[in-house]
């Protein structure tokens, strides 16, 4: 695939967050397929859906993480718009830099449960949400630059 151009990216969610013998189910499939062959999209919805922390994720995955969904979660554990839950963005982001991270991805995945209107103001106020602790807090894009898109 690299031939082409094509790298696997991995997208979690819950079940990859469970222990297993090594660590993580993930961590048994990075080891059998290989980190040449497969990097990750991590998503910090679930990882914070599993009870973990995203910041301590992107740091253990540092190096393999390209890219990241964006999402929020409520109080009670939800899915949110971000910028509209709990989860510590500026660490998250400043994290994701650290790790290497290339392409962010905002998303919501309970698009279809909001009224029409909904999902593209909510995009669209997560992304100005994003823009603007990646100014305040003087988060400049390396070298490979940072996508920032809506999904």
């Amino acid at each position: 695939m690299r031939a082409y151009g094509f790298q696997f990216l991995y997208h979690n969610h819950e079940a990859e967050w469970k222990l297993s013998g090594s660590g993580f189910v993930l961590d048994d499939l990075l080891q059998a397929v290989g980190p040449e062959w497969m990097q990750l999209e991590l998503d910090t919805y679930w990882i914070a859906k599993s009870g973990l922390d995203p910041v301590q994720m992107l740091k253990r995955y540092a190096g393999l993480v390209k890219a990241i969904h964006l999402k929020d979660m409520s109080a009670d554990g939800e899915m949110a718009e971000v910028g509209r839950g709990v989860l510590d963005w500026p660490s998250i982001l400043t994290a994701a830099r650290a790790a290497g991270v290339c392409n962010y991805f905002i998303e919501l995945d309970n698009a279809d449960e909001l009224d029409p209107a909904r999902p593209i103001t909510g995009l669209t106020g997560g992304m100005q949400y994003i823009q603007c602790i990646c100014r305040c807090e003087a988060l400049h894009a390396p070298a490979n630059g940072h996508i920032i898109q809506a999904e």
